[in-house]
């Protein structure tokens, strides 16, 4: 199978799903710490996928990821002083 016809099977971003050990390897923490940062830092909760199996959302994790990342530069940016 050539490269080209990988990349039509792969799902869009969009729809794309993490499982729990994904999430954990994607984003470096364990179980516990994804379910506090779910409760207190508004990381998405997963999607029901099946009665015993849930995931999330790719695109929703990204989105978050990426609002973290823009906060943390609004806190680094130095005051500037109005000029006068």
């Amino acid at each position: 199978m050539s490269d080209l016809d990988t990349a039509e099977m792969e799902p869009p971003p969009s729809r794309l799903i993490y499982r729990q050990k994904e999430l954990q390897q994607l984003l470096g923490l364990s179980r516990n710490a994804i379910e506090r940062l779910m409760e207190a830092e508004g990381l998405p909760h997963p999607i029901k996928l099946s009665s015993r199996s849930k995931g999330w959302l790719a695109a929703e994790v990204h989105a978050w990821l990426d609002q973290r990342a823009a906060e943390r530069i609004e806190r680094e940016r130095p005051e500037r002083p109005c000029a006068l």
